[in-house]
């Protein structure tokens, strides 16, 4: 946990101005004034009320229609554009939104809704310059914000000035953020709103830049003795792996398990009954391997394997991992003799073993057991022949074994569905509902999720399919 320093200078309405003053961003007049003089006031007002009278009656397209109108008649109705902006983020339409809210904010440039708006879209675009700016514009106005709120902005101020040069602001406004943070992470009771908020702030946090704010957060409160509730305990305890799988750490992973109670290890949706240290280890090693912290992952599968030596899906990872690591690894293939004698039905396990097989040069079934190409077969039919990587290794069983044909087929059918869009689409979508569901926090885009695990795959199958093709 980070310890409690000094109390730093409160991030008020006076800080903000003078922070501004010290960057050379001006606060500009209120604004709108703009419509009053327009020619066209009088029928671009008469729309206005026509599209408030639709929004108020629950008529969205209609409150749209008749504000575009208002907007289109008198491009400074102020009061039209933020009946545009409410119609767009009720009706789910962020581009009206977004579009509406700058306009509004160019005609009234310390509206505190417009400025609150527009920061929210710099953040969400990477534009911490700009984001910056109305951050500490939106605070010059003193608008009261949740307490969850204004962390949050005291955080993204603060990287927003680290980003601008402005390092002695930036480690105020960091000091701030965190010392907030840890008193509400500690002090806070828990009630479902409280639970709702706590969500979208340490996700704010970890996309925002302040990442080892989140984790700290997280842990702090998953010390608090304030999280009652297994589902509490479980749901910052996948924030805290997850937030250590995003930085490689599986020492801080190994020392959080070893430092909660062994009978109440639980996941954000593993919570309803506690996990054994064995599976809990197991899990988190999961969630290493699957953000590219392979080694780290290993040693915590080293951990679980030594707290149960029969659970085969260890066994399984940690033998394969070791044998990517070591084609020759004694202790891999130990550990994947095990797995399979365990779990002989598991497609994983069938895969592994077969990839062992065809390192040690054993294609065929034989008195010493079957080969590689009866299990990476059964592996394939057993994933119905939709999992590239067991067909990219039963492509190498069939080579090896003279296969040259069947191979070539077999890569091409790998080679198809790695590539395909729907295959890529499908993919990205799981890991989206492992990143909201199983995780409860977006760390990484998707998109990079699926390349970690198949981003090489597509490249090796071309290399052996233009290799068999020059020997052709």
């Amino acid at each position: 946990m980070l310890a409690l320093g000094a109390s730093p200078p409160l991030l008020d309405s006076d800080w903000a101005l003078s922070a501004m003053e010290q960057i050379g961003i001006e606060q500009p007049d209120a604004g709108g004034e703009k419509c009053w003089t327009h020619t066209e006031y009088r029928s671009s007002t008469l729309e206005f009320v026509r599209g408030r009278e639709a929004e108020v009656a629950g008529d969205l397209r209609e409150a749209a229609a008749a504000y575009g109108e208002a907007v289109a008649v008198d491009p400074s109705n102020e009061a039209a554009w933020l009946g545009l902006a409410r119609v767009g983020r009720t009706a789910k339409n962020p581009r009206l939104a977004q579009a509406a809210w700058s306009k509004r904010l160019q005609l009234c440039p310390r509206d505190v809704k417009a400025l609150r708006a527009n920061a929210e879209q710099a953040l969400h675009a990477g534009r911490v310059k700009d984001a910056l700016e109305l951050l500490l514009r939106h605070r010059a106005e003193s608008p009261e914000d949740s307490q969850f709120q204004r962390v949050r902005w005291d955080a993204a101020i603060g990287v927003g000035l680290a980003e601008a040069g402005e390092d002695e602001l930036a480690v105020e406004a960091r000091t701030q953020a965190r010392e907030s943070l840890l008193r509400l992470a500690t002090e806070l009771e828990v009630d479902r709103f409280t639970r709702r908020d706590w969500e979208w702030l340490l996700r704010r946090l970890t996309v925002e830049g302040s990442r080892p704010f989140a984790l700290a957060a997280a842990r702090a409160r998953l010390e608090s003795g304030k999280l009652h509730r297994p589902a509490d305990r479980g749901r910052m305890t996948s924030m805290c792996i997850v937030l250590n799988a995003v930085d490689h750490n599986s020492a801080a992973t190994a020392a959080l398990l070893n430092s909660l109670p062994e009978d109440d290890l639980r996941l954000r949706l593993e919570f309803r009954a506690a996990l054994s240290p064995a599976m809990m280890r197991y899990r988190a090693s999961t969630i290493h391997a699957t953000l590219g912290d392979r080694s780290g992952a290993i040693e915590l599968l080293r951990d679980a394997a030594a707290l149960d030596p029969d659970e085969a899906g260890v066994l399984n990872n940690l033998g394969y991992m070791l044998l990517e690591q070591d084609p020759d690894s004694v202790e891999a293939a130990k550990y994947l003799e095990l797995a399979l004698e365990l779990d002989p039905q598991d497609a994983g396990t069938l895969d592994s073993v077969g990839y062992l097989r065809l390192l040690q040069g054993r294609y065929q079934d034989g008195p010493t057991g079957r080969g590689a190409l009866s299990l990476l077969r059964e592996a394939a039919r057993r994933t119905d022949h939709m999992d590239p990587i067991i067909l990219l290794h039963l492509g190498d069983a069939e080579v090896a074994s003279g296969s040259e044909k069947a191979a070539r087929s077999t890569w091409r059918h790998a080679l198809a569905l790695v590539e395909h869009p729907e295959f890529q689409e499908e993919r990205t979508r799981s890991y989206d509902v492992v990143q909201a569901e199983d995780w409860g926090i977006y760390v990484l885009p998707s998109s990079d999720l699926y390349h970690l695990e198949f981003g090489d795959v597509a490249p090796a199958l071309r290399e052996r399919l233009a290799a068999q093709t020059s020997e052709d």
